[in-house]
């Protein structure tokens, strides 16, 4: 009995003339894009595109309908106050909404900076009620009465902090951070809100020093954006912390219900959202946008963007404040 010999060279399986799903170029009316590069696809079987890598599946660019998702915010012109919620609360969890969330999903910018816009408000919201708490903590700490509007009314004096001058607002701060004042308050802010934007310019430029800068920048963009939603938990549990404590103060003029300061607060609402950011970034990274080496470049950006922060602190800590 013979022996069955290896096959020969010219027997190993070859690609079928049409793979599953692939369209049939021949009789197909329209151009197929990648929905990372916009490199052009027409001709070819395999599901990966020559120029950038992506790997895909054939049926989620030939179905229309697969360009719309169920319920991103991007994608939701009707239901917005829903879909906000939604997609904020959904990408809590990073891993299943960036296996939700596919490069052929069609990208809206406008839609994509109004998100960030809604987040940014509320955090400036945030800050805003730890700033009144901040202003009634001290009257009541020094006078045991609350700072009361001096527009007379005919129901007498309002018990609400009145909005005081900058040059006002010194001795508030004094108290809480002596080496502070807001000028400093303004710029950690205005930082924590640049952050995703300064993510976004080192992230393409380090795609175009890495020559990955056929990927469409929008998508970069979309992974920044809800990866920096982040900040609205934080502002929304900051935001109801120093609303709760300054009604407490003006009810009570002296009682304290949390168990933290203003400027404990104030600290966690900084340095929070940085981490889980990065982390957030290391998933869309690795999940949606399919980078081979995500970790490297997502802490690399990170760290560009946390010295050009560091620079600009040294240049500001040495020009006259308030």
């Amino acid at each position: 009995m013979e022996k069955s010999g290896k096959p020969p060279a010219l027997a190993i399986q070859s690609l079928p003339d049409n793979l599953p799903g692939a369209p049939d170029w021949t009789s197909f009316p329209r151009e197929i894009a990648c929905p990372l590069c916009d490199y052009n696809l027409r001709g070819l079987i395999t599901p990966r595109c020559p120029e950038c890598g992506y790997r895909f599946e054939w049926s989620e660019l030939l179905n229309p309908s697969g360009r719309s998702h169920p319920y991103l915010f991007e994608h939701q012109a009707t239901r917005k106050f829903r879909s906000f919620w939604k997609t904020a609360f959904q990408s809590l969890r990073p891993n299943r909404f960036w296996n939700s969330v596919r490069p052929g999903h069609k990208c809206v910018p406008g839609r994509l900076f109004s998100y960030w816009f809604i987040v940014a408000l509320v955090f400036l919201l945030a800050m805003a009620a730890v700033v009144g708490w901040t202003v009634v903590d001290f009257n009541v700490t020094q006078w045991g009465t609350p700072i009361v509007s001096s527009v007379p009314s005919q129901l007498g004096p309002s018990p609400w902090p009145a909005p005081p001058s900058p040059p006002a607002l010194v001795p508030y701060y004094s108290f809480v951070w002596p080496d502070w004042d807001p000028s400093s308050i303004i710029l950690l802010t205005s930082i924590m809100l640049a952050w995703p934007w300064l993510s976004f310019c080192a992230l393409h430029l380090v795609g175009i020093s890495m020559r990955q800068a056929q990927i469409r920048s929008v998508h970069i963009l979309r992974a920044v954006v809800y990866s920096w939603d982040i900040v609205l938990w934080v502002a929304l549990f900051t935001l109801a912390a120093g609303i709760l404590e300054s009604t407490a103060m003006i009810l009570t003029r002296s009682s304290r219900l949390l168990p933290f300061s203003e400027s404990t607060l104030l600290l966690a609402a900084w340095a929070i959202p940085i981490p889980v950011f990065i982390y957030r970034m290391l998933v869309a990274y690795s999940v949606y946008l399919r980078f081979r080496h995500a970790i490297s470049v997502v802490l690399l950006t990170q760290l560009v963007v946390i010295l050009f922060i560091a620079a600009v602190l040294t240049f500001v800590v040495q020009l006259p404040r308030w």
